[in-house]
């Protein structure tokens, strides 16, 4: 979340389990939306927002509920979209430590430091309806340009590597510090070390504890990262040839 920095790079900020439930009709067409989020740890100081984005307009989400809006620096529309967007943007929550469980997080870190106590975070649920059915391959599937929104800075977004932010960024961020961005050739959230802010993964992931480098755990990141994602494409599973274990939670 140091976006456009790159701070200690032990990928433990913000993790997030995450499933996407698609009700269908007969046809197939989507009706509605259940996004779960479970926040497994915030290695952060910050208060961080997350959402994510729909191929869809923002007109044709009829309701959203679930959602944990607690601060007041986002415009919400009555259909639970946010206002400003193209795209249809829903904000699950905008304070990651309130969201982490019902009392909030407590502490400076959630889940990331070894010798503090192991904290049980809650389960967001979510529910998205459209105002009617949607091709499935509009919707597509999860994990829609999920987004990380730094210390309640809206502009200051940070997503997945190349994929476009939403209208609302703040673009002067984009090429400072270490951010590598050229929007013009639809290159984002790359590091001038060719290095990622953010990453999803298709496991449930043992990430690094307080600041230790991802690459320190996981052994083979680096040779990954150097080979543009060819060469050990599975670094990231829990192996004992994949990782060294002193350095994660």
């Amino acid at each position: 979340d140091l976006w456009p920095g790159v701070g200690d790079y032990d990928f433990n900020d913000l993790v997030i389990e995450y499933q996407y439930v698609y009700l269908t009709n007969a046809d197939g067409d989507v009706v509605s939306i259940k996004p779960n989020y479970l926040i497994t740890a915030i290695g952060a100081s910050y208060k961080n927002g997350f959402g994510f984005q729909l191929d869809v307009a923002p007109g044709d989400i009829a309701s959203v509920t679930g959602q944990m809006i607690t601060e007041n620096y986002l415009s919400i529309a009555a259909n639970g979209t946010e206002l400003g967007q193209s795209k249809a943007t829903i904000i699950a929550f905008d304070h990651s430590k309130k969201a982490f469980s019902a009392t909030g997080g407590t502490g400076l870190f959630q889940n990331t430091v070894v010798t503090e106590p192991y904290q049980t975070p809650d389960t967001i649920k979510m529910m998205v309806n459209l105002n009617s059915p949607t091709d499935a391959a509009t919707i597509g599937v999860g994990p829609h340009n999920p987004s990380l929104i730094v210390n309640r800075i809206r502009g200051r977004e940070v997503h997945l590597m190349n994929e476009e932010p939403t209208d609302l960024v703040n673009a002067n961020y984009f090429g400072s510090k270490s951010d590598d961005s050229e929007p013009n050739q639809g290159k984002y959230y790359t590091s001038t070390k060719g290095l990622p802010w953010a990453m999803n993964l298709p496991v449930s992931f043992k990430y690094p504890s307080e600041k230790q480098k991802i690459s320190k755990g996981y052994l083979f990141f680096t040779s990954w990262i150097n080979s543009g994602g060819t060469l050990n494409t599975d670094w990231y599973l829990y192996q004992p040839a994949n990782v060294n274990d002193a350095h994660l939670y």
